[in-house]
């Protein structure tokens, strides 16, 4: 009797928890589920705050990088438009360079055309050549000579020829195929003849030969012309441009016979 005493506190206490058991048996496992759910909230928030830490960290970084991405392009632009400025330059130095060249080249060019003008053409024949007539002056074959006239319009002649035995002749310049006047000789230098603008003239008579060359001046009363073969230039006024000068002969009829011509020189220059 007395041992089933001795268990009776434990057995009331097993008794009551049971009973406590029974009439809460959900209290527990409410409990549990409740901080179950709260850790899983805690969890959850963690998490997106650590997203939300890496997004906001990823999004300062592509800023960094879109800004040293602008800076990158700003100054590759400024060096795109210093090399455009540079290229700007260097073409405008260049066209001024060949303008210079073209300057430089035109004065070359008239420079050329200038020693080309003031270049001496010349031509001679030592063959003896004969005319008999006094209506008109005659080509008998030249000399003659092209150059170039410039546009001061002068050009110089120098010519020499031998009036042969009888030495009666007279000799004109031609330019393209016409006579060029020399006007103010006709009393002076057409020695019995009927012709004008004689460049040389001779009349010294059977026997007697004569080498004239120009200036064309009065000779003793027997024609014109410095006598000797040394010419001195005779200055003329004519159209720029290209010309061919030649010399031509007459027969002033002074003298029984016909004239006769060699040793004949002609020499021509334009000049400023």
């Amino acid at each position: 009797m007395t041992h089933r005493l001795r268990f009776l506190p434990l057995a009331l206490i097993l008794v009551g928890v049971t009973i406590g058991l029974a009439v809460h048996p959900s209290d527990s496992p409410a409990q549990s589920g409740a901080s179950v759910d709260a850790a899983t909230v805690a969890r959850g928030d963690a998490r997106t705050m650590r997203r939300a830490d890496a997004a906001l960290r990823i999004a300062r970084r592509a800023r960094l990088i879109a800004r040293r991405g602008l800076a990158q392009a700003n100054a590759v632009l400024a060096t795109a438009e210093q090399a455009s400025a540079d290229a700007a330059a260097a073409k405008a130095t260049a066209d001024a360079a060949q303008t210079t060249a073209d300057a430089a080249q035109t004065t070359a060019d008239d420079a050329n055309d200038r020693l080309n003008a003031a270049a001496v053409a010349s031509d001679e024949d030592p063959t003896a050549v004969t005319t008999g007539s006094t209506a008109d002056y005659v080509d008998l074959g030249g000399p003659s000579v092209t150059v170039e006239v410039p546009a001061s319009g002068l050009v110089e002649i120098w010519a020499t020829v031998r009036f042969d035995d009888p030495s009666d002749g007279q000799v004109a310049l031609f330019e393209d195929g016409q006579l060029v006047p020399i006007p103010g000789q006709e009393l002076t230098c057409s020695p019995g003849g009927t012709l004008g603008d004689v460049l040389l003239s001779f009349s010294g008579g059977a026997g007697f030969a004569q080498t004239l060359s120009t200036p064309p001046a009065p000779d003793f009363g027997v024609g014109c012309g410095v006598i000797g073969s040394a010419p001195g230039s005779v200055l003329f006024d004519r159209t720029p441009g290209v010309h061919t000068y030649e010399l031509r002969y007459a027969d002033c009829g002074c003298e029984p016979g016909i004239a006769s011509f060699s040793d004949r020189l002609l020499r021509a220059a334009g000049r400023e």
